[in-house]
């Protein structure tokens, strides 16, 4: 996981509100040895103390530091040839560190512990060139799971010591996928990886006991700086970016189903973004603000609950069977990149509320150009509601939005205009 330190800010959605941080931010420096810094990762304990790897630029290294004994320590881990680059790191029950990267000089994948008390570097895949955009986690048992890339072929390979050698897979095939690769171990040692999947979104996951890969995003060309957490069900939660609108964009499937949600799309953001979800499962992501050189923080914390209108009505009864469906509004301006959302009710006899009914949104295909619906398809709530977040893109126009209750011939339409 490779992050970069500048200016905080805080970012909360769907509304995308940003406000000064209320919090103080500290810096320090914690090893000016010659060029050192680039390719970081970072892993706390749990007394809350920080270890980092990363790379030395000056003398091709791979570097550790820590702040366990109360002041930081450095220490060259491996500087057997030009090493470092891509690493990530991941921490045991006693603190004791595992770091993946990527060695320049022989084109492979390598790993390093400290778990006996010394540093023990291993080549773990040497196979042609391999072992950037490397990801590393620890199972229950301690064992170590790696994601990486290989440049040679275009692949997303895997490795693992889990049977106590390491084996290493290719688990897609397809030409160029694996770069920004993201990984995750479940309770039960299952592995979940997001990446890039030539201009799609990837997430696959031997759930099932074999890999199973899902396109999550293919809208435009998505799915760069992928990061991944899982929540406390072992759903998976991924942050990415959005390379044609430069937008910060997040996908989950704690739903059942695949849902996207645009987190920023003010300026151009969303690079090397990182995700954690924290003891209530609230989502919480760090990324990079192009336009204004700026570190930003994006949470759900502050998630409001949309309603169609701010007067309370009566609530009707819920029932099953859907007889009806309209949106509200029914038509919408935008000006170039701005939002606004669309809220699709589906109802029964007598207006009662039709809950988990799937309502899918279709964009005219003139339209795609101009705007964008997010997401694709969800579910209805417990007030049969279904939110929708329709967001122009660069380019004006008119275009027509489809919503249709899955399992019905219930449709309504929204007319969309792109302004300047």
């Amino acid at each position: 996981m490779k992050r970069y330190l500048l200016t905080l800010f805080v970012v909360f959605f769907p509304l995308i509100l940003v406000a000064a941080s209320a919090f103080a931010v500290t810096t320090e420096t914690v090893d000016s040895i010659g060029d050192v810094g680039q390719h970081t990762s970072i892993a706390l304990d749990t007394s809350g103390k920080a270890y980092i790897s990363y790379y030395d630029v000056t003398n091709g290294d791979l570097r550790y530091t820590t702040n366990a004994s109360g002041s930081w320590v450095a220490t060259t881990v491996d500087n057997s040839g030009n090493v470092g680059q891509y690493t990530s790191i991941a921490l045991d029950a006693s603190g004791k560190a595992y770091i993946s990267y990527y060695d320049v000089t022989n084109g492979d994948l390598k790993y390093a512990t400290n778990n006996s008390g010394s540093w023990t570097a291993t080549t773990v895949d040497s196979n042609l060139n391999v072992g950037q955009y490397t990801s590393i986690a620890l199972d229950t048992s301690g064992k170590a799971h790696i994601s990486y890339y290989d440049s040679t072929n275009g692949y997303l390979r895997y490795a693992t010591n889990d049977s106590g050698l390491w084996v290493t897979t290719t688990i897609d095939y397809y030409v160029n996928v694996g770069q920004y690769t993201s990984l995750a171990v479940d309770k039960l040692s299952k592995v979940h990886i997001s990446y890039y999947y030539y201009s799609d979104l990837a997430y696959t996951t031997n759930v099932s006991g074999t890999w199973t890969r899902t396109t999550v995003d293919s809208d435009e060309d998505v799915g760069q700086y992928s990061s991944i957490a899982l929540d406390s069900s072992g759903k998976a939660n991924i942050s990415y970016y959005d390379a044609v609108n430069g937008d910060l964009k997040y996908v989950t499937n704690t739903s059942g189903s695949w849902v996207t949600t645009i987190m920023d799309n003010t300026g151009n953001v969303g690079q090397y973004t990182s995700i954690a979800l924290d003891s209530s499962d609230m989502v919480h992501i760090s990324y990079y603000d192009v336009t204004n050189g700026d570190l930003k923080h994006a949470a759900n914390i502050a998630q409001p609950t949309p309603t169609p209108t701010a007067t309370p009505t009566p609530t009707p009864t819920s029932c099953e069977d859907a007889t009806a469906i309209e949106a509200d509004p029914t038509s919408v301006t935008l000006q170039k990149k701005g939002s606004d959302t669309i809220i699709v009710t589906v109802t029964g006899v007598n207006g009662c509320q039709v809950k988990d009914k799937m309502v899918k949104a279709t964009i005219d295909k003139d339209g795609r150009d101009v705007i964008r619906v997010t997401p694709q398809s969800i579910k209805t709530d417990s007030n049969g509601e279904a939110v929708f977040t329709v967001t122009a893109k660069n380019k004006t126009g008119n275009t027509t939005v489809k919503f249709k209750a899955k399992k019905t011939e219930l449709e309504t339409t929204v007319s969309v205009s792109v302004t300047e």
